[in-house]
């Protein structure tokens, strides 16, 4: 039950960490992208290219981030319950440092993303909406003014996807270093 429960907590971690790069990589590659295709779209044809491409790209991937924190949402209370299942199971086995730092890794990981989604996404979505507002009405003072607004809580989001991301790729590390079979003696 161990070594499944191990195989279990690798892979639901690596599926998580995916989540996250998936999204990372989706969003970089459709704001090169979209920029180079010149997107004509009637509801914001007042706007000058480079601020339309920015909201077309941002269309495109915002779906693709919602997908990812529902995603999220389950991979992490499941992480969260093998681990716990695993302590519960064979608590000798994690008493070691590489267990506390892949535990604290998770958890931690989950609180980021949790109060990302509860807190932060509200905030910056709605000034996202102020944005797109602003940019139908076509007046370049107040897009710029709402876009910084917006931007201020973007900026704090991608940060914290990344933090996320690392506190995965650190947590699936000790998982994997765990797992090796250790050679006795030399």
């Amino acid at each position: 039950m161990t070594r499944s429960l191990s195989s279990m907590g690798i892979v639901v971690n690596a599926l998580w960490l995916s989540v996250i790069v998936a999204a990372g990589f989706s969003a970089i590659l459709t704001f090169k992208t979209v920029p180079e295709l010149e997107p004509m779209v009637a509801e914001y044809d007042l706007i000058d290219q480079t601020t339309r491409s920015r909201i077309v790209a941002g269309l495109i991937t915002g779906p693709g981030f919602q997908m990812a924190d529902l995603l999220q949402w389950i991979l992490a209370p499941l992480l969260i319950a093998i681990i716990v299942t695993q302590r519960i199971a064979n608590p000798q086995a994690h008493r070691n440092i590489l267990s506390w730092i892949s535990t604290l890794a998770v958890l931690t990981a989950t609180a980021i993303f949790v109060s990302r989604y509860l807190w932060l996404n509200p905030t910056m979505n709605a000034e996202l909406e102020i944005y797109r507002t602003a940019a139908r009405a076509g007046d370049p003072e107040q897009i710029q003014t709402t876009y910084t607004a917006f931007d201020r809580w973007h900026v704090l989001a991608e940060n914290l996807w990344s933090l996320v991301g690392l506190l995965l790729l650190i947590s699936l590390a000790c998982m994997g270093a765990m797992a090796c079979p250790r050679s006795k003696g030399g």
